[in-house]
């Protein structure tokens, strides 16, 4: 499936807190710790980072050419928030004021959500 669907469900998102970021050369998975379901985000596709100013930390870009990841800064913080924007995006809004925004890439699968068996 190519684009995000405007009723995809991110409620198991809320209130969860990232518990674990898993990177790899063409993927990062997002796994959170909530009360019922441990959610999982998988991103092959565009994502930015931004701080509570709303300036840009960080972002897709090829491993080789970048010198660090800066997601860790959302490692133990909570989903305050999530928003779909269909058919482009899904936003995560976490404590401290940081903003995940992940992209749909048409060519390609994008992202995955689970629960749900979601595919982008």
């Amino acid at each position: 499936m190519h684009g995000v669907p405007h009723d995809l469900d991110l409620t198991p998102f809320r209130g969860a807190h990232l518990e674990r970021i898993d990177l790899g050369p063409s993927i990062i998975h997002l796994r959170f710790a909530a009360d019922s379901v441990s959610p999982t985000l998988a991103v092959e596709g565009p994502w930015e980072l931004r701080d509570a100013g709303g300036q840009s930390i960080d972002s897709q870009e090829e491993p080789t050419r970048r010198d660090a990841y800066r997601l860790h800064v959302l490692l133990m913080r909570t989903v305050i928030d999530t928003e779909v924007l269909a058919p482009d995006s899904i936003v995560f809004r976490f404590s401290g004021g940081y903003v995940l925004t992940v992209s749909d890439q048409p060519e390609y699968e994008s992202f995955s959500v689970q629960p749900g068996n979601v595919f982008v």
